[in-house]
């Protein structure tokens, strides 16, 4: 039996033998996103696998995940010694399958089958997390969002919660 059943179940992969591919739906991002994803998965660790197919050069090709795996890739170039207590992701948790058409869907579908948290939930999260001694800082890295970011949601964070749940229910802007 080789390493790409028909399950397309996870496999541990090195790091050395992923590389982004060219059929990952999500072209381009912006380099502070890949900056916080890597302060992200240093302090709160790899939380989703990635998704790829094995290549003509029988390297995994990420079709799912390309920038945890820029991020991871980061970390590994600094030792992973971002901050204390860091733990080394390598190898890497990727779902892999041997067929490029089933890989360019899961691209699709986790690309396009999310959302972000409801400013209303933002708001309601990070307040949790300050509330528990969590610095601006942590709840930002936490989240891959920028401190300034974190800060304007926690601005709202004492309003009365009539109003956060009317914000959440789209009563208000």
């Amino acid at each position: 039996m080789n390493d790409l059943t028909p399950t397309h179940s996870i496999y541990l992969i090195p790091l050395s033998d992923l590389t982004l591919s060219d059929l990952n739906a999500r072209a381009a991002v912006v380099d502070g996103e890949i900056e916080a994803m890597a302060d992200s998965i240093a302090s709160s660790g790899l939380l989703q696998n990635l998704i790829g197919y094995r290549d003509q050069d029988g390297r995994v090709a990420i079709v799912g995940g390309g920038k945890r795996l820029r991020a991871l890739q980061i970390l590994q170039s600094e030792g992973w010694s971002r901050f204390d207590g860091q733990t080394k992701i390598d190898p890497v948790p990727v779902k892999v399958t041997a067929d490029p058409a089933k890989a360019i869907a899961w691209s699709g579908t986790e690309n396009t089958a999310r959302s972000d948290l409801h400013p209303a939930d933002e708001v309601r999260a990070y307040s949790r997390m300050r509330d528990q001694g969590n610095t601006l800082s942590m709840i930002a890295r936490t989240f891959a969002k920028s401190e300034l970011h974190v800060e304007r949601r926690l601005k709202l964070a004492d309003l009365p919660e009539a109003i956060l749940d009317a914000l959440r229910a789209d009563r208000i802007t």
